[in-house]
């Protein structure tokens, strides 16, 4: 019976240590700092994308004072854009074609900005080889992160690059100040070390 007994606490105790290492939470979570952590079994080095704020670009004035805002990849141009914070009507615009500039002067002269056949939009009277901030409006950026070698991933908090305020996640839409805190899981050398209060 003493015997019974010592197996049973056995397999109690392993149990209990399946469970301890076993991944603990099921969605993202942030901890005491702001750091939003995704631990819901990842596996190793797995690519990690989600979706928060607008897409956003950078782009250049040619030579001749063109703005050529390209279609973003992962949707049609919305109706909106913003442009160094200037909100850009772009359903309204006209279609033409875009002049070739040589010797920093256009070919045809273009007075007013417009869209080309292929949805760029088009901004005139630029300064030539002076960048701009494109926001599209209502297209949300795709970014990424690598999960550790324990299947671990953070999108970090701080002040000069603070964490989203809200964020899409494997089909599911979180807001950043209604996530619970926890604290994370540790990653040493490729092992797991599982917090439990």
């Amino acid at each position: 019976m003493k015997l019974r007994q010592r197996f049973a606490l056995i397999g109690l105790a392993s149990l209990s240590v399946l469970t301890a290492i076993a991944p603990a939470f099921a969605a993202p979570f942030k901890d005491a700092d702001g750091n939003i952590h995704f631990q819901d079994g990842l596996t190793a080095n797995q690519k990690v994308e989600y979706e928060a704020g607008g897409l956003e670009r950078k782009v250049v004035a040619n030579y001749c004072g063109l703005l050529i805002v390209p279609v973003p990849t992962s949707a049609a141009m919305p109706g909106s854009i913003t442009v160094d914070g200037a909100a850009v009507d772009t359903s309204t615009l006209p279609v033409q074609s875009v002049p070739s500039c040589t010797n920093n002067v256009l070919k045809e002269a273009r007075s007013a900005n417009f869209k080309d056949a292929n949805g760029r939009v088009v901004l005139v009277n630029k300064t030539a080889g002076v960048q701009s901030t494109v926001v599209y409006t209502g297209v949300p950026a795709v970014k990424s992160l690598t999960a550790n070698t324990c299947g671990y991933a953070r999108i970090g908090n701080s002040t000069t690059t603070p964490a989203p305020a809200s964020f899409n996640y494997g089909g599911s839409s979180y807001t950043t100040s209604t996530l619970p805190v926890s604290i994370p899981n540790r990653c040493i050398d490729g092992k797991k070390f599982v917090y439990t209060p």
